[in-house]
Order: structure tokens, then sequence, then C-alpha cells
């Protein structure tokens, strides 16, 4: 294991946890005893933000927009933390701000050991109650809209017909866009299968 000292290098875009699993999966499994839920957590990662989990291409046929859409695993280290993958070594960001190199099947079976045994749960906030969602008053937000624009403080009965009802409604009163329509041009989006390699054109969000 390598440490290197210093301000945090600047990642490479498109790095994921992901990638180097699908790359060195069954070499982390050829090279250390696994137990059953850490195979499953494997098996997790591998598929994560591909098709198989449900993945798929948001695409404007007007001005060429396109974002990928996709469900993701949560992981011990996350995506945004990774620096560098050279196909052989990673190097990621720590928490005392300093950084890690080591070699990916190492990193993989560090990152398994924080497998919880069977019978064990992560309690951990996601979505909107995350921390990061509650500091930037996302979760505030999200409430309000909910509460709908004819709930008194008497507690008066919510306005079905005016209070979001679906994720896409939300999402509108939340940042005044839908999510369905081009940001760009507003023409309805394609919804497209995930190409192998993403173009260089994307726009996304780092759900990890």
């Amino acid at each position: 294991m390598a440490h290197e000292h210093g301000s945090v290098a600047r990642r490479e875009a498109g790095l994921s946890v992901g990638e180097i699993a699908r790359a060195h999966g069954e070499r982390v499994r050829a090279e250390h005893a696994l137990s059953p839920e850490q195979h499953k957590v494997l098996r997790a990662i591998e598929r994560c933000r591909t098709a198989a989990l449900g993945g798929h291409l948001h695409a404007c046929p007007a001005c060429g927009f396109q974002q990928p859409r996709h469900d993701s695993h949560r992981v011990g280290v996350s995506n945004a933390r990774l620096i560098r993958y050279d196909g052989e070594t990673v190097t990621f960001a720590t928490k005392d701000g300093k950084t890690c190199t080591q070699n990916a099947v190492d990193f993989l079976a560090r990152l398994l050991r924080r497998t919880l045994p069977r019978g064990f749960h992560k309690i951990r906030h996601a979505g909107l109650v995350s921390t990061n969602h509650v500091r930037v008053l996302t979760l505030a937000r999200a409430q309000a809209a909910l509460a709908g624009a004819s709930t008194s403080a008497r507690g008066v009965e919510l306005d079905a017909r005016q209070s979001p009802r679906t994720w896409v409604e939300l999402m509108l009163a939340l940042h005044g866009r839908d999510p369905l329509r081009c940001p760009h041009c507003d023409t309805p989006l394609l919804v497209l299968p995930l190409p192998t390699s993403m173009p260089k054109r994307v726009e996304g969000i780092d759900s990890s």
C-alpha cells in the first residue's frame, strides 16, 4: 500500500468501483476466501450501473443531450473518492485528506472486508434523509412540496389536486423542471439502452 501526502489530486472522469470489480472480480474470488455475504456484495458491485439493474440512457433527439440513468449500490468507497485507475492499481482519496494507492485486487478485497456477517444490518440514512440532502435543505423543500399549497397551519386536509402525486411531479415542484424533457431545448427525452462505452458528451449524476 502506498500513501501520497499533500492535497488530493484531481480525479479522472468516469471512474467507478463497478468498473474495477468487473475487471478484477474473478481474481478476487480466486485469491481470497470470501464468505457467502462477500460473494453476494461483489456480484452486486459488478452489476452496479449496468443494464442488469435497469440502467438506461435518456437522449434528446433534437440537440444530442444524453444522460445515463441507473441504480447503484452504495459501497465503502464512493466513486467520487477514486482518483486514478490504470488497470492494475487504484488511487483513492482518504478521509484525512491524503491519497492511497493499492493493487486493484487488494483494493476490492479490503472493500469486501467491510461486509457485515449474515444477520447484521447497517443502518444509514439514504435518499432525501441523507446527511447531504438535509444539509442543503432538499428534504425541507420536498416536505414543503408534499404538504401542498392548500395545507394550513391548522392541519386542513391535503388538497390532492395540487400536491405532487408522482416522482415526476415532485421533481418538477422541487427543481422547476420536468426530468423527462431535455434541460437544453425542452424536447421529450428518448429512453435508450445503456451503450457499452459512454459517449464523450454525457451529463449525469454520480449517485454513489
